[in-house]
C-alpha cells in the first residue's frame, strides 16, 4: 500500500513539475504567457499576479525581482510547501492525510485577501 501511495505521489508530482518546466520552455521560446483572467476581467491584481516573474526571476537568480513580483507568495510558498510536503508524506505512510489545524489556512486565506486589498489599493 506504501509504495503504491507513493508510486502515486511520485506521479502527480512529477506530472506538475514537467508541466511547470513546458511552460517555462514556452515563456523563454515564445515569450508568451497565460494572463490571469481576474486581471484581464477587472483591471486587479489577484493574489497570484506576478507568480510567472517570480519563478522566472528565482530561475534566473534575481532573489528582489522575485520578491518584487509576488511579496505574499514568495514569503508564504516556502511555508505552504513544507506542509503540502508534510501531508503527502504523512498520507504515504499512513493512507490518511495529515492533521494540519484549519486555522493555519484561515490565517493564510486572511492573509492573501489582506494582500490583494493592499496591492490594489497602495
Amino acid at each position: 500500500m506504501e509504495s503504491e501511495r507513493r508510486k502515486d505521489a511520485l506521479k502527480k508530482y512529477g506530472g506538475l513539475l514537467l508541466l511547470g518546466l513546458a511552460y517555462f520552455a514556452f515563456i523563454k521560446l515564445t515569450g508568451l504567457s497565460i494572463p490571469c483572467p481576474f486581471h484581464e476581467l477587472t483591471g486587479f491584481l489577484c493574489p497570484g499576479c506576478g507568480i510567472t516573474d517570480m519563478f522566472l526571476a528565482l530561475f534566473a537568480g534575481d532573489i528582489s525581482g522575485a520578491f518584487a513580483a509576488n511579496q505574499m507568495l514568495f514569503v508564504t510558498g516556502p511555508f505552504i510547501l513544507a506542509l503540502t510536503a508534510y501531508d503527502e508524506a504523512h498520507w504515504i505512510k499512513t493512507g490518511r492525510r495529515a492533521e494540519v489545524s484549519p486555522w493555519i489556512w484561515k490565517v493564510l486565506l486572511a492573509a492573501f485577501a489582506v494582500f490583494t486589498v493592499w496591492r490594489n489599493v497602495f
